[in-house]
């Protein structure tokens, strides 16, 4: 599910000398995401779970390409691929050695918001509220800090932030709470936009031997 909520995230969403407002923050990024074709990023995530005292870090690349294709890949502390063609997403657990087969799309043909990209800013900003905090500098760069918390009874029940590049208007981190407490940080490196991707990236070709456990449509 954290994958789906990353992907929400990250599709929501020049240099300012003057305090710049949320609604500016809030249309630069919807302009930043109608321009956007692709991206391939370097991402790292911090996990804490409330109770446990060590953090868990995951090191890998995350690729997309819209309208709905996607590609992670962690490397670090262990081999985990997520894919996704739009139709189906794969879920392979190297040391497991089991794939998770999935198709996306409901009854009515449509993807999840959360796979299709181009609806996913309406999405947001039917179902938050949206609070700038402060400007603030990470990895050198300016960035505007946001906090979206969801609306009574909308579509999740975690608070969000996120630290908007003022160059490229998207995310280059963001941090995800839910009401237990446990906390994700995402973080995004490297970030190159509107490559040329190849759409076989996003097809996932099933090692032989492999344990193959389909699962049951998305509601």
């Amino acid at each position: 599910m954290i994958y789906y909520i990353l992907l929400f995230a990250i599709f929501l969403f020049p240099s300012f000398s003057y305090a710049i407002t949320i609604d500016e923050v809030l249309k630069n990024m919807e302009i930043a995401q109608d321009k956007l074709i692709s991206m391939n990023t370097n991402i790292l995530e911090e996990i804490s779970v409330q109770g446990i005292p060590e953090k868990q870090i995951l090191e890998g690349r995350f690729i997309l390409k819209k309208p709905d294709k996607m590609y992670v890949e962690f490397t670090k502390p262990t081999s985990q691929i997520i894919v996704s063609n739009g139709k189906t997403i794969w879920m392979y657990a190297r040391e497991l050695n089991q794939v998770v087969k999935q198709e996306i799309s409901d009854k009515s043909g449509k993807l999840p918001y959360f796979m299709e990209f181009e609806r996913s800013f309406k999405v947001i900003a039917d179902n938050f509220n949206t609070q700038f905090i402060r400007e603030e500098k990470v990895n050198g760069k300016d960035t505007c800090v946001i906090e979206f918390i969801p609306k009574q009874n909308a579509v999740g029940d975690f608070k969000m932030v996120s630290w908007i590049s003022k160059e490229l208007w998207l995310p280059v981190q963001i941090k995800i709470t839910d009401t237990n407490s446990s906390e994700l940080l995402v973080i995004f490196k490297d970030i190159q936009l509107n490559k040329t991707i190849d759409s076989s990236v996003f097809e996932f070709k099933i090692p032989q031997g492999v344990e193959v456990v389909e699962a049951k449509l998305f509601e």
